[in-house]
């Protein structure tokens, strides 16, 4: 880009030809990057509370997070309080926070929105010198014309050594990259230090356009070389040898900690697979190192000579794993639905219905009850407020059961949308969290990390990138896939997409004498697998797991070796507290291996769980015309009521959900999908969007619970 090779001096004639070919563009880079990493697992490190938070559970040094604001969303904090409104903020900030602190944007960039505070008698001073009060710090909060989210994160101080050098406390840090190649081998291949002038909060370059200086570093030794500043007469850079502010000759400096800070960086880089290659910021503190941030599309250090070598060594890496130049995607638009306007009526206030909507509120409708029969527009009127007033789709009414003609109001105000339940989730889960629930590879990593009994998690397949695996092996090219699929994995598995959700694509296989049995009893090879996984339309990523068995007690309820599991909804309220709201028992009655609802289309059918003891109420399932909701006494296949079956663990399953709530804060309801194995409870998945089980006849009370301490 022009004004990309202006920042970097590209345009002076004077410029050797030798020297030019040094230099890449962002957009080059970014190709590389983007083969080696997997796009979904960007906000991993894109997020710095994710990143934060994602480093603790990893053991990672970083520094200490004190608390996540969120300008729609109560906050989370350290010490288990939850900051929702600005009298909680502001007594957080002024009771509970050290005297200096740091804030900066959740998803800054370049240094944007970074401030230091530090406490005064007269309450705190920032590192512009201007007083201001808790007030003042919440509304910067509050009113930032660009950030939604921020963190509150402990000051780190520099070394001594650095502070020597620099004559100054502002945070220098240690730009490291590190790439991991096909071998497995993770290893720094660039590093350079990020001086701070002092007239800055931060030692950001901001490619050329500040006051800051940034030093080669020998990998081997950490010894700076060349230094640069941005050319003060116009684009490029000017090359100094003494710092401008202590005159300490900068050839020959030797960074403290650099071998611990080397060391540290490959070891996180292993822990951030599939990630390939990040950017690490590294505070060399007097402790020693710490991580600052990761940069997953970091910049080209083009002002660094070696620049060509990095870039070469990335086009090897990626070409390694075979996935670089692949074909890109193109985007599907759909045409906007066209709408007829019904005609104006008191009881309609002028609606309009788009004609999708309306053909099939009268299709479901006939399906209640005949076109001619009288109580055919008693249904349909109905029907047009449910979708209207209540925001119910036509499908998610008819799958419930509310167009019958003698359902009760009484019995409607128990049912809830999928529309204004989100409503009501939104305020409760930040947005920016969500691909740490709905990535399941990325939620069975943090899982593992944080002790969280989940499936063993075999390996991570990608269409563009290279995958992992459990055992370090790199997964790439379709022979390393097939010969994993027939050598390391076990007897059997499960295999799902990443981001799927209602048990879509779900299988799970058996090794054979000729390869592999299906759910379905379909046989497989190697290659099948893989050309289903590398051709299925709707998702990029695949992830293969241990298969879970059921408990003996679930067996003897249901006869099925498929796995059955609890759905437990848990709230975090206003006082840090987690509740249980409600929870059912997902059965699995035909032929289906998974035992999702499906909007009632799978024949499964559903428990209610009493809280208190665990014990099941009767069953309830969708008529074979899907029309209305049956309740079943007994399990058709062993007899075995349902009403006070006790389910087992049902003590250990409320703890074990209770405490992983609070570790996915600041997420403050989740539904979570347990599996009752014979060696206790695990946890197979979690949903931050989960749907309202209606069938039941219960959301008014689990809404009420929501709606009443979510502030």
């Amino acid at each position: 880009m022009p004004q990309e090779a202006y920042e970097i001096g590209l345009f002076d004639p004077n410029l050797p030809d030798e020297e030019l070919s040094n230099y890449i563009s962002r957009t080059y880079l970014t190709k590389l990057q983007k083969a080696l990493n997997p796009a979904a697992w960007v906000p991993l490190l894109k997020d710095k509370g994710i990143f934060y938070r994602y480093c603790t559970a990893l053991g990672v040094p970083v520094p200490k997070l004190y608390a996540i604001f969120f300008r729609d969303n109560a906050g989370w904090s350290f010490d288990g309080s939850v900051p929702a409104s600005r009298d909680k903020w502001e007594k957080f900030i002024e009771s509970r926070l050290p005297s200096e602190f740091v804030i900066k944007p959740s998803q800054g960039s370049f240094g944007e929105g970074v401030n230091i505070f530090c406490r005064t008698n007269a309450g705190f001073i920032n590192a512009f010198g201007k007083q201001c009060s808790a007030a003042d710090i919440y509304e910067t909060m509050l009113l930032d014309p660009k950030y939604d989210s921020f963190i509150i994160q402990q000051r780190l101080k520099n070394h001594p050594d650095l502070v020597h050098l620099t004559g100054t406390q502002s945070l220098h840090t240690v730009r490291l990259v590190t790439s991991v190649d096909a071998a497995g081998h993770s290893r720094a291949i660039h590093a350079r230090l990020k001086l701070s002038s002092g007239q800055t909060v931060t030692d950001n370059w901001r490619h050329g356009q500040g006051e800051n200086a940034k030093a080669e570093l020998s990998l081997g030794e950490g010894v700076l070389g060349r230094v640069i500043i941005p050319a003060p007469d116009g684009p490029g850079v000017k090359v100094i040898h003494t710092h401008p502010k202590t005159g300490i000759h900068f050839d020959g400096f030797r960074l403290p900690f650099w071998k611990q800070a080397c060391s540290l960086v490959e070891r996180a880089a292993i822990k951030f697979l599939p990630i390939r290659t990040i950017g690490w910021d590294v505070a060399l503190t007097p402790d020693g190192p710490i991580i600052l941030e990761g940069n997953i599309w970091w910049d080209p250090p083009n002002q660094n000579l070696r620049m060509k070598i990095i870039s070469d060594t990335l086009r090897r890496d990626a070409e390694g794993f075979g996935v670089f130049n692949r074909a890109g995607r193109t985007l599907n638009i759909k045409a906007k639905p066209r709408k007829i306007r019904l005609v104006r009526h008191n009881f309609f206030g002028g609606l309009e219905l788009p004609v999708r909507e309306f053909f099939r509120i009268v299709r479901f409708c006939c399906a209640v009850t005949p076109l001619y029969n009288p109580d055919y527009l008693k249904v349909f009127l109905r029907a047009l407020r449910l979708w209207r007033k209540e925001q119910f789709t036509p499908e998610e009414a008819f799958q419930f059961g509310l167009f019958k003609p003698d359902i009760s109001n009484a019995e409607l105000s128990e049912c809830v949308s999928q529309v204004n339940l989100k409503k009501i989730q939104l305020p409760l889960n930040p947005l920016p969290w969500v691909p740490l629930v709905r990535n399941k590879s990325i939620f069975y990593r943090y899982c593992m990390a944080s002790g969280v009994p989940v499936p063993k998690l075999y390996a991570i397949f990608f269409k563009t990138n290279a995958g992992w695996s459990y055992d370090g092996s790199v997964l790439a090219a379709r022979d390393d896939w097939e010969k994993f699929f027939d050598i390391q994995l076990p007897s059997e598995f499960v295999v799902k997409p990443s981001e799927g959700a209602f048990g879509a694509l779900v299988n799970v296989f058996t090794k054979a004498d000729k390869g592999f049995i299906d759910g379905f009893g379909k046989q497989y090879k190697a290659a099948d697998i893989y050309d289903e996984m590398l051709s299925a339309p709707k998702y990029d990523s695949f992830l293969f797991q241990e298969r879970l068995k059921n408990h003996p007690e679930l067996m003897r309820l249901t006869n099925t070796h498929f796995l059955q599991t609890a759905r437990i909804v848990t709230f975090v309220d206003a006082a840090g507290r987690c509740h249980v709201l409600y929870a059912l028992l997902k059965l699995i009655l035909g032929q289906s291996v998974i035992d999702n609802w499906q909007h009632g289309l799978s024949g499964n059918a559903t428990a209610f769980i009493s809280l208190s003891d665990g014990l099941l109420g009767p069953a309830v399932t969708r008529s074979q015309d899907g029309s209305e909701l049956i309740t079943i006494p007994d399990h058709p296949k062993t007899g075995v009521p349902f009403d006070r079956f006790r389910l087992p663990f049902w003590p250990e399953i409320c703890s074990l959900v209770k405490e992983t709530a609070i570790k996915f804060l600041p997420v403050r309801t989740i539904g979570w999908d347990i599996a009752l194995t014979p060696d206790g409870p695990v946890i197979l998945e979690a949903n931050i969007w989960w749907g309202a089980s209606n069938q039941h006849r219960r959301m008014h009370i689990v809404l009420e619970a929501l709606s009443g301490n979510s502030k």
